[in-house]
């Protein structure tokens, strides 16, 4: 397959068996002209030695040493050949239409696009609605996602000239578990997103899930605000806010 219009990247890290299952959810797909690319980012469990059983003319894997999901997720758009970029977490999988449903807006030549998901509890399979559309109250997407992250990275698909204009994810250690979010408001800023509301992404939490790690993420939200602050009045409220929230975390008050 020489021009697949999608190539799906999935970072992988110690977690074979979820990986099996997201991979199954792609080979399901009703739309099937694009690729995959599975980074593993430094394993150690059994991922590199069973990974033969799922590749194929389709499906790709590479290997790198630890660095955490934005590297790997940058080291999938650079090897991606296709014109769209699909994020897919290896413990999440897209329902068997997604992939279909998300072709009628490429053919309009969208630059970005995004749809709800499914929340499903691992511990006792029970499912609600992530809803995006409560969050988007504003006139532009970009002041919306300044409110609040409303957009789950296995639902986005992106032009790769456009992750190439705004220099992919930022790799850098104070953005760790928040780098996504990072990456949809210097596109929301530059580029009109795209919305489909039915869920088309099971997003599967449990206990290793990064936004459970509380301190390190109001640090990486701090850094993100203050990027903006100088943008929107709605940066500068989440930077104060954020500030207060991390002092009292210091105090010991954490509600």
């Amino acid at each position: 397959m020489q021009n697949p219009l999608f190539s799906v990247v999935i970072p992988t890290y110690n977690s074979y068996q979820k990986l099996v299952r997201a991979v199954e959810s792609l080979q399901e797909q009703s739309y099937q002209n694009f690729e995959v690319l599975i980074i593993d980012d430094g394993s150690t469990d059994e991922t590199k030695s069973k990974i033969t059983t799922l590749l194929s003319a389709q499906i790709h894997y590479f290997y790198k040493t630890n660095g955490g999901p934005a590297s790997a997720r940058n080291l999938g758009i650079t090897k991606a050949k296709g014109e769209y970029v699909c994020f897919l977490d290896a413990d999440d999988t897209f329902a068997k239409e997604k992939l279909l449903l998300y072709s009628k807006f490429c053919e309009k030549g969208v630059p970005f696009i995004f749809s709800d998901a499914l929340y499903i509890q691992e511990s006792n399979n029970s499912s609600n609605l992530f809803s995006s559309k409560r969050y988007i109250k504003h006139t532009s997407f970009f002041e919306s996602l300044l409110v609040t992250n409303f957009i789950v990275a296995s639902t986005v698909c992106v032009k790769k000239e456009v992750l190439e204009k705004v220099a992919f994810f930022d790799e850098s250690v104070g953005l760790k578990f928040v780098e996504d979010y990072d990456l949809w408001l210097k596109i929301a800023r530059r580029y009109p997103l795209s919305y489909i509301e039915p869920p088309l992404t099971n997003y599967y939490v449990h206990e290793s899930n990064n936004s459970h790690n509380v301190q390190r993420t109001v640090l990486s939200l701090l850094r993100i605000y203050k990027k903006w602050i100088f943008v929107s009045p709605i940066a500068v409220q989440n930077f104060v806010k954020y500030t207060l929230v991390w002092c009292f975390y210091l105090l010991g008050i954490k509600k």
